[in-house]
């Protein structure tokens, strides 16, 4: 086939227009180089494996996946018999020695033939017309056969030549312009796939909004050429829109590594060509399942893509040095991509492109700046604080109380110096459960008492123990009712407002400093903090632009980086004096993984080194702050360790758990594979149901103050209606029947003592067949299913159970079980208003209102829990301890 090489394949690609949320995407200079960067992949050497970092844009991402899926197509028809292996019963192909049409009867690829039924006229010396008869021909599936006869694009009804009609195949119509060949050669189905790790929101997002356009025609979904599904299991699997037939997929999403080699170790056909990954979360925290994608040896390609502006990848790329590197560094954007100043970015907030060079520009341009306020304490508190808790890490005995004071020591040291509000305010907001976490207060005198303990043991350590809490106590106080750093954002904020310039973010260290922050406002105040988004380092918006980004604190890793970030024009970095060794060092770190990457990178082009000779001093003064870290973080993997050994000697009545969570204020949680946690999304600020797969280190999650036996927020709120009276009398039957259905089948499972599995058989006799894990999640209260979606389950149900009210009236309970979704959706939406607090204090309907006034106050309801690490585990613990948080202790 004439497509074959990488120049000619690239021809074929230009003539498609990519169409992203409904606008057609303009093939600019940067997007023609990325492309080509894929294609060249593709057609080198077996085993390729790549890893592109980029200025941040989805474009990248589609264009990486379309290659893909078109190269499949090429592929296929390299394999003289794949399009054979293709067929299926009742096609037509076509013996090409006589032009004879034969029907497909069957395709038996383990044994490796194919049968075929055709007609033929015999005729004899009486009858010049002859007689039809059928003949039946068993071929080999290989290459002599796949010469001998090609594929027919027509059904018939008639192999006698009656009823021959044409069928409507338009993504062979699609396929066949694009490669300008016959549509004879374009397989009936493609064999090969490949698989796509990403977020379930990405992978949603961009089957629904990606589409492809040839000149003159009309566009067609990407899930319409190709069958695409999301996998959550290796037995579970969703189609996209166009997959109506269940085909096998071409297009495998999934948002696990884990998932994708298993979909890999079971195909033993090697049908699965290679795999494309696309977040930073997948190559900085899944290295031992990425390993086992980049050694394996049937996969032709491994390509991974993540933004340049998020991550260091210095380490993996030392580990797997055969990763050839495409890095968009500052020198490789201004040496390579030639129209850098001519692509229009006034329009960016709408076009796609446009958007995707101002990041370009803004990661060339990197205006970073440091805001230094004067010290309320004296600097040298902050200094020998460090030095005393780093000489105790180093001297001093292990024991429990080392472990609190060094740990507490130093949460309290960072809390005073990245603070940016007053420490009154954090412990009222602490005191009336508004927020989430230890009191200052009542550590320092934790503290106290572990200094009084040592002193009167006569230890050596007590002085130094002192000296350090001391430097503490005097940092407290200065900041206790103000705090220069809100007073110099207040007046930043103020400014901009009369500017006019918007958007704003603010980054904090954590979510419970965000709060502080802004009930440090009096509510006129308020008012300016309508255009500015508030978030944490590791839930920073990475899509979204922005005019202005204030730092509060720089995270101890590169994971979120002020040097590199690429959606914000100017960047500044509010800080104490001694704090300005922070931005020094991240320059350092940063200016060493540009090297690192200029001098690895296969986009070439010529680049002078950074001089080295400032970096040394600012990385001794970070080696202090490391080693306290990894003290703290040894001192919790091994607190977790005991909780959940805990755990599993506990006795009662137990149940499996898939996930231990720990949280920023130090509590941790187990949950359930089924559970779906209230997540708050700070970027679209409002409350989600998520799939336990789904949460992420940085999610804040939402959990009820109540302890009442129900753990569940929103069925608290809907409860509290029902009781009150404030739900109509329809609405209230609707809730009914929302619980009758599954009370009905829980009975039915109960009294008959059957497994979810006879249940799942039962239902497919019944002509509805469900998994069984389907009917366990509809069953588990963790998971929160309202219920089906569809009459037909209802009246499946009804006939397993027996149930003469669902029977009569399956569109009924359907109905129902959708209204009562739809009420739990407002009330998420609510609860999500209530937590970010209005600015007005007024809520937008008469609903909202009526929720205000009878669900009682939301923040002394909720716990509101930032993630710090999740961790897959397998084990069976007590229920009571399971989809809720508890203290370390």
């Amino acid at each position: 086939m004439q497509y074959h090489t990488c120049h000619s394949f690239t021809e074929a690609m230009n003539k498609i227009t990519l169409v992203y949320c409904e606008k057609p995407i303009s093939m600019v200079d940067f997007l023609d180089k990325n492309r080509n960067i894929i294609t060249s992949s593709l057609f080198d050497d077996k085993n390729q494996r790549n890893l592109v970092l980029h200025p941040g844009s989805n474009l990248l991402f589609i264009q990486a996946l379309i290659c893909f899926a078109f190269y499949l197509v090429i592929k296929e028809e390299a394999n003289d018999e794949n399009w054979l292996l293709s067929l299926l019963p009742k096609d037509i192909v076509i013996r090409i020695s006589d032009n004879r049409r034969c029907e497909v009867v069957e395709v038996n690829k383990e044994k490796g033939y194919i049968r075929l039924i055709s007609h033929s006229r015999e005729t004899t010396p009486n009858d010049a017309k002859g007689r039809i008869s059928q003949v039946k021909t068993e071929l080999k599936i290989n290459a002599v056969t796949a010469n001998k006869y090609k594929r027919s694009y027509t059904k018939a009804t008639s192999l006698d030549g009656r009823g021959i009609r044409k069928k409507a195949i338009s993504e062979k119509e699609f396929l066949s312009s694009v490669f300008g060949i016959d549509k004879e050669v374009i397989p009936n189905v493609i064999t090969s796939s490949f698989v796509v790790v990403c977020s379930k929101q990405e992978a949603d997002f961009i089957m629904e909004s990606t589409a492809l356009k040839l000149e003159g025609k009309e566009s067609i979904r990407l899930g319409e050429l190709f069958p695409t599904a999301y996998y959550t299991s290796l037995s579970d699997s969703t189609n996209y829109a166009g997959n109506s037939a269940s085909a096998d997929p071409v297009i495998k999403f999934t948002n696990k590594l884990s998932i994708a080699r298993e979909l890999i170790l079971e195909d033993e056909d090697k049908k699965i060509d290679g795999v494309l990954i696309c977040g930073t979360e997948y190559f900085l925290s899944g290295v031992s399942e990425l390993n086992d994608l980049l050694v394996r040896k049937s996969l032709n390609n491994v390509t991974m893509l993540a933004p340049i502006t998020y991550g260091d990848y210095t380490q993996m790329l030392c580990q797997y040095e055969d990763i050839k590197l495409f890095a968009w560094t500052n020198e490789a954007l201004l040496s390579t991509i030639e129209d850098l100043n001519s692509i229009n970015k006034d329009n960016s907030l709408v076009n796609e492109v446009a958007k995707l060079y101002k990041k370009i520009d803004n990661l060339c341009e990197n205006d970073v700046s440091c805001e230094i306020r004067e010290t309320p304490y004296d600097k040298e508190n902050s200094s020998i604080c460090r030095f005393v808790l780093h000489k105790l890490k180093n001297n001093l005995p292990e024991s429990c109380d080392k472990e609190y004071f060094i740990t507490y020591g130093f949460g309290l040291l960072k809390l005073f110096e990245q603070a940016c509000f007053p420490l009154s305010i954090m412990e009222e907001l602490i005191n009336d459960s508004y927020i989430n976490a230890i009191s200052p207060n009542n550590v320092f005198a934790k503290l106290e008492s572990i200094v009084q303990a040592f002193s009167n043991q006569g230890s050596n350590y007590a002085s130094d123990m002192r000296i350090a809490l001391d430097a503490l106590f005097l940092m407290q106080v200065s900041i206790q009712d103000n705090n220069p750093k809100m007073e110099y954002l207040k007046r930043q904020l103020l400014q901009l407002q009369k500017e006019n310039i918007t958007p704003i973010a603010i980054v904090m260290p954590k979510y419970n400093y965000c709060r502080a922050f802004v009930e440090s406002f009096t509510n006129s105040e308020k008012l300016i903090l309508s255009e500015c988004d508030f978030s944490t380092a590791k839930k920073f918006n990475e899509n979204k632009l922005y005019k202005k980004v204030f730092i509060l604190s720089l995270p101890e890793n590169l994971r979120f980086n002020a040097y590199t970030l690429s959606n914000a024009e100017n960047i500044e970095f509010i800080c104490y004096s001694f704090e300005r060794w922070r931005l020094d060092l991240l320059r350092a770190k940063t200016a060493d993984m540009m090297d690192y990457y200029d001098k690895k990178n296969n986009i070439k082009y010529n680049y002078l080194a950074n001089d080295e000779s400032w970096k040394k001093v600012c990385y001794d003064v970070g080696k202090i702050e490391d080693e306290l870290e990894s003290f703290i973080e040894e001192k919790t993997v091994r607190m977790s360790s005991e909780v959940l050994n805990k755990a599993l000697q506990m006795s009662g009545s137990t149940t499996k758990v898939s996930k231990f969570i720990s949280f920023q204020t130090g509590e941790h949680a187990f949950f359930t594979k089924n559970y779906s946690p209230y997540v708050y999304n700070s970027i679209i600020k409002a409350v989600e149901e998520k799939d336990i797969n789904t949460i992420e280190a940085g999610d804040i999650l939402i959990f009820s103050n109540i302890e009442d036996g129900n753990r569940d927020i929103v069925d608290k709120i809907l409860l509290r209606l029902i009781d009150l009276n404030q739900l109509s009398m329809q609405q209230k039957e609707f809730y009914r029947k929302s619980r009758h259905w599954k009370r009905a089948l829980k009975e039915h499972i109960s009294s008959n003592d059957y497994s979810y599995n006879s249940i799942s058989r039962n239902l497919e006799q019944l002509g509805r067949k469900k998994h069984e894990v389907t009917i366990r999640s509809w069953l588990n209260e963790d998971s929160r299913i309202v219920g089906p979606r569809d009459s037909d389950s209802f009246y499946s149900i009804a006939l397993l159970t027996n149930d003469n009210e669902m029977l009569n009236d399956p569109d009924g309970f359907c109905k129902a079980c959708n209204e009562v979704r739809a009420t739990r959706i407002r009330i998420l939406k609510y609860i999500g208003k209530a937590i970010i607090h209005s600015v007005s204090g007024e809520y937008i309907d008469d609903f909202e209102k009526m929720l205000a006034s009878i669900a009682g106050d939301i923040k002394k309801m909720t716990t509101l829990l930032q993630i710090e690490k999740i961790e897959d585990i397998s084990a069976t613990i007590p229920a009571s301890l399971v989809n809720k948080p508890h203290s370390i202790d």
